[in-house]
Order: structure tokens, then C-alpha cells, then sequence
């Protein structure tokens, strides 16, 4: 019972925006609502959701732009947040304070990502509009900070 309190305990609130944890976790209040992955009716941008590492919450959004040309393969930008011709998958992963886990959730994407070059990877989508000899990360926000984080040690593995 004195973990479950413990794991209750707030250390700080900004309400009516998030709260914070003594243990680390953050529970946000707004900006929530997610859009199912879907065919955009103005761009004809196709969009699915993929799940990384389901036990941790760290999930990815794939976009294809319209008319992908399947003989000419397209660029991959993977993007942590905080549309240009390109293949774009969009990594969740859990907001929390403690620096740790984010950089172990990007960490598990730029895994993920990197199987899917060796050819381990079930994504179909990428193996089929991916030209894997142009890779790009990008971020905002913490996002930012940690996919430049794990893609220099991505370099250097």
C-alpha cells in the first residue's frame, strides 16, 4: 500500500496544463487528442500508426506523401516531437522528467529504425518507399534534444 501511495505523490502541478510526479511520470491535461491515422482528403497524404515497444509506450506515426512512385524510392525523416517529400515516421515515447527514459525511448526508435534498414525490420511500408541511403532525424522541444543525443551515439555504435 505505501508504493501505491508513493507512486500517487505529486511534486509539483500546472494546472490546468500537466502535473509531475515525485516518481518521474508526467500526466498531461491538454493537447491529448490524437487523430486516427488516416488518407488526408486535401494533401492525399496517407498516414498509420506502429507500435515500437508497446511495454514502454513508445509508438511511431508513419506518413507517405500522394503519388509515391514506387521505382524511386523517397528520403526518411525520422521526427521526435516536442511535410515535405519525405517519408516520415513520428515517434511517441513517454514525457517524463527523468532524462533516462526519454533518451531510452528514442534510443528504442533509432533501433527500430535501424532494423528496418538491415532488413530485420516488418514495417512494410518502409521497406517499400524508403531509400534507406537518406536518413534524416529531426526534433522540437525535448524532442530535439534527445534524437541529436542518440543519433550521435547511433554513430557511434
Amino acid at each position: 500500500m505505501a508504493s501505491s501511495t508513493a507512486e500517487n505523490e505529486i511534486a509539483h502541478e500546472f494546472l490546468p496544463a500537466f502535473r509531475i510526479y515525485k516518481d518521474g511520470r508526467v500526466e498531461k491535461f491538454m493537447g491529448k487528442d490524437v487523430v486516427p491515422a488516416s488518407v488526408d482528403p486535401n494533401t492525399g497524404v496517407q498516414s498509420k500508426d506502429v507500435e515500437i515497444a508497446p511495454e514502454i509506450g513508445v509508438s511511431a506515426r508513419l506518413y507517405i506523401p500522394k503519388n509515391v512512385n514506387l521505382r524511386h524510392k523517397r528520403p526518411l525523416l525520422v521526427y521526435f516531437h516536442g511535410k515535405a517529400n519525405v517519408v516520415l515516421v513520428s515517434v511517441g515515447y513517454r514525457l517524463a522528467l527523468l532524462l533516462p527514459n526519454t533518451y531510452e525511448d528514442v534510443w528504442v526508435a533509432v533501433k527500430w529504425v535501424a532494423s528496418q534498414l538491415k532488413g530485420d525490420g516488418q514495417e512494410p511500408w518502409l521497406k517499400v518507399y524508403v531509400d534507406f541511403e537518406s536518413v534524416f532525424f529531426g526534433g522540437d522541444s525535448s524532442g530535439e534534444g534527445t534524437q541529436s543525443y542518440d543519433s550521435s551515439a547511433a554513430r557511434s555504435s
